[in-house]
């Protein structure tokens, strides 16, 4: 049975969010604990988001499986360490530029 906590419920609202703001078209689904998500594309790609196992270092895993000719790579799994790192993963995952950082300093005296 798929996880369906608030806090589960609201990193996936996150993650079809994000997909929006990065103008990627995709699917946002809930999946069997420990994963949290999974994400889906017309392309094939599906990438699973989930928690990591409790003797890890690191706090998530990301794996993404991309299918040629309706065969399917074996996943390439990614850990991340935060939310960061997960966003990092799907980021290099749908190929999505970062853009140019912001730089706020404070006018010449």
């Amino acid at each position: 049975m798929a996880d369906t906590g608030p806090k589960e419920d609201r990193l996936r609202a996150f993650f079809v969010q994000t997909l929006a703001l990065w103008q990627v078209e995709a699917t946002v689904e809930a999946a069997e604990f420990p994963q949290i998500a999974v994400i889906r594309r017309s392309d094939g790609t599906r990438i699973t988001i989930g928690q990591a196992a409790n003797d890890t270092p690191f706090r998530w895993e990301v794996a993404t499986v991309r299918s040629s000719d309706g065969v399917a790579a074996a996943p390439r799994v990614l850990p991340c360490g935060s939310l960061v790192g997960v966003l990092g993963a799907l980021r290099r995952s749908f190929g999505v530029e970062r853009g140019r950082p912001i730089r706020v300093v404070s006018a010449p005296s």
